[in-house]
């Protein structure tokens, strides 16, 4: 496999400190991008990537710290107990000079999975699986002892053929062996190799191989675009009400929304126009963005992305809100269309037709350009393989480590978003 070795973007060293800048105007004014600073000194929250499962989900979080085996040891400690509390089991990064240490196996808490820098002996092995730990390293050569729990492949450089002709030969070593993939460029791939026998895959799941061909869009998702659009003209209640109805499907998962104990409303809406006069617009809105995610076109990956969409939506829009932003919730919005060309299999520019967008949002979806340009930066530097990526990325809008907290609520309230039918 060509490329650099997986573990160097885990443990390179981080950049260094940039010099104190005024923090640029909030990213609805054109602004000139602030210098990179440094990655943040504490890990708070966390920064997490999802790595998609068998089952088309997020089954796992990758978790990452730049220059990991400089950190000091409580910095290191406090991510391992994030990730160990977190919603999905955690891949996280260690040496194997670290694994190998009795003081760091008694501070990492049960149920993580570590991807070592190299093989481990079979005493390391032995004692962190006593502690509950699952033990993993690269993929390099395959060894048939010790027993490994799974394999580290990346995907840099690598086709799909190298990528699976190396799981191969590693199950030939050690049958029971699993087989983790990082670093890939499309969902397409992961969705591939996981068909194919892999365990996790994981990468820039917001993108695929190629853009699909011109395609109308379907009949739920084109009708939920017009009700979106008519909510953007400020349409009165009347023909809203009068074209949910229309739908019995919709109209039944309005009420049921509406009467959800999330909205929590002390009189149960017992018709559509009073479950729209109850949730508001904005509420409202938000309610069919969703919907137009379940819409999609059925893919095997179609839960994991629909999941990472959210966050990516939710992000923005806390950390607008953060900014102080007048309408937070267009940035919502920007981070939702984001992905809709893998989730509806059209071109962007074919599902953004029917809505209504501002020009920033259309600038920066369709031409990656304009004042809004800094949000979808950010959301690709998530992606990248480098955490070192995500802050320069960051300090552009005006953020720095509390994007790892953000980040954090925006994965819990995206684990918690009903999707289905």
């Amino acid at each position: 496999m060509s490329g650099s070795p997986w573990w160097s973007r885990w443990f390179g060293r981080a950049p260094a400190p940039a010099p104190a800048q005024t923090p640029p105007p909030p990213a609805s004014r054109a602004a000139t991008p602030a210098a990179p600073p440094a990655a943040p000194s504490l890990p708070r929250g966390g920064l997490r990537r999802p790595l998609v499962g068998r089952d088309g989900q997020v089954a796992a979080f990758e978790w990452l710290l730049a220059d990991a085996a400089g950190r000091p040891f409580d910095e290191l400690k406090a991510l391992w107990q994030t990730a160990a509390t977190a919603s999905r089991p955690g891949l996280v990064a260690l040496t194997a000079a670290q694994a190998a240490d009795p003081a760091v196996q008694a501070a990492l808490p049960p149920g993580l999975w570590l991807a070592l820098d190299g093989v481990p002996t079979a005493d390391t092995v032995a004692a962190l699986r006593a502690r509950r730990l699952r033990v993993g390293a690269p993929a390099g050569v395959p060894v048939a002892e010790p027993a490994l729990d799974f394999v580290v492949l990346t995907a840099a450089g690598a086709g799909l053929d190298t990528l699976l002709l190396a799981e191969q030969r590693w199950r030939e070593s050690q049958p029971r062996v699993l087989a983790v993939v990082l670093g890939l460029t499309a969902l397409d791939d992961a969705e591939q190799l996981l068909a194919r026998g892999f365990y996790w895959a994981g990468g820039r799941l917001s993108r695929g191989r190629a853009t699909p061909s011109p395609q109308p869009l379907g009949t739920a998702a084109h009708r939920i675009c017009g009700l979106l659009s008519q909510l953007a003209q400020d349409a009165d209640t009347a023909p809203l009400a009068a074209a949910v109805r229309g739908d019995v499907a919709l109209g039944y998962r309005l009420l049921r929304y509406a009467n959800s104990p999330s909205v929590g409303l002390r009189t149960p809406a017992d018709t559509v126009e009073q479950a729209i006069a109850v949730l508001g617009r904005r509420e409202l809105t938000r309610w069919l963005q969703v919907l137009l995610l379940a819409s999609a076109s059925s893919r095997p990956a179609q839960q994991a992305l629909q999941q990472h969409t959210l966050m990516r939506a939710r992000l923005l829009e806390r950390l607008a809100e953060r900014r102080g932003e007048p309408e937070p919730g267009a940035y919502f919005t920007l981070g939702l269309l984001s992905t809709m060309e893998q989730l509806l299999n059209v071109p962007l520019a074919t599902a953004l037709a029917p809505l209504r967008l501002r020009e920033e949002a259309q600038l920066a979806l369709l031409q990656r350009r304009g004042p809004w340009e800094p949000q979808l930066a950010l959301l690709d530097a998530l992606e990248e393989p480098d955490e070192a990526a995500v802050w320069p990325a960051a300090a552009a809008l005006g953020h720095g480590p509390e994007l790892t907290d953000e980040a954090a609520a925006a994965w819990a309230w995206a684990s918690g978003v009903e999707t289905g039918p």
